[in-house]
């Protein structure tokens, strides 16, 4: 049966294309949402910038092995890392908004204007993932299946399985669990921009974009090669560990959304939060530039790119 082919010059190239695409077009659509709902300008390009540092930083610190945790804790020095996390960036993520809110006494409600600009960034780095083979799928024979090329992650782990020879340039055919997945979080971009304006309650449009997106993940999980995952892939039963931690965590956000929506009353801005002082924003400002300084050796060039052109 024919099979899609995907022919990689060099993969690693055509990933950091579509991971910049993705943090650019997330940023402005964080900006396009601020401006949208009147947020002061200056607070809020910083609170966009420290979210994104601590998003890549989030990436990388849970994708470390407990054996690289040891080395950097030991040594008290970053080790390289070169995987990457997705959930442990959107737990760092979601800590920097707080942080950010927090320190600049920034009051407005801003969870939802995450809502969109997740989902779009991540529908962007699925395209990269696909190009590059990273986050592969199990074995499929059907007709969209497709074969990667030697130097990608399917080919090297299909040859050390024994499933194809030393002469065998390509490898066996698998589910495109990234282009599932990216289809998956496009339609999710599609469903909180067209319920947006009918929850009644601030935060409600990024409690349904987050529950959305693990029920995606967590139905995409089944036709992911267990040996593509940075951590997860572990099988518990008849579900991986990523599955498992899913299943307790989206009836939890399900709940609250169900809960705000239906027993809380929505929450209005009497009157304009007062502004930080301009000495509160140059310290946030120089405590997000030191954070940079220090991690920017654990940056790929890419993403020192990225968040100085932001900075």
């Amino acid at each position: 049966m024919n099979t899609l082919f995907i022919h990689l010059s060099p993969p690693h190239q055509q990933f950091s294309i579509f991971y910049s695409a993705a943090f650019v077009a997330a940023v402005l659509v964080l900006i396009w949402e601020g401006r949208k709902r009147k947020f002061p300008v200056l607070p809020w390009l910083l609170i966009i910038i420290f979210s994104q540092i601590l998003f890549i930083t989030g990436t990388k610190l849970f994708a470390l092995t407990g054996e690289e945790w040891r080395l950097m804790l030991e040594n008290l020095e970053l080790v390289p890392a070169a995987k990457k996390e997705l959930t442990g960036g959107i737990l760092l993520l979601v800590g920097g908004i707080w942080l950010g809110k927090r320190w600049l006494k920034f009051r407005y409600p801003v969870a939802d204007a995450f809502a969109l600009a997740i989902p779009f960034g991540l529908f962007l780095q699925k395209w990269g993932c696909f190009f590059a083979g990273c986050c592969f799928g199990k074995l499929s024979d059907l007709p969209w299946a497709v074969q990667y090329p030697v130097m990608t992650l399917p080919h090297y782990q299909h040859f050390q399985q024994g499933i194809i020879g030393a002469g065998q340039s390509l490898s066996l055919p698998v589910h495109p669990v990234q282009l599932y997945e990216g289809i998956g979080t496009l339609l999710i971009v599609f469903l909180v921009w067209h319920f947006g304006k009918r929850w009644k309650y601030q935060g409600s449009s990024m409690l349904f974009s987050l529950s959305c997106y693990l029920f995606l993940r967590f139905l995409v999980e089944f036709l992911k090669d267990p040996l593509a995952h940075t951590t997860g892939g572990n099988s518990i039963g008849p579900m991986n560990l990523t599955q498992w931690i899913i299943l307790i965590l989206l009836p939890v956000l399900v709940f609250l959304l169900f809960f705000r929506e239906n027993y809380k009353k929505p929450l209005t801005l009497a009157a304009a939060p007062t502004l930080p002082s301009h000495l509160n924003i140059f310290a946030f400002f120089s405590f997000s530039v030191l954070i940079f300084a220090g991690l920017s050796q654990w940056f790929t060039p890419v993403e020192r790119l990225v968040l100085f052109l932001i900075f």
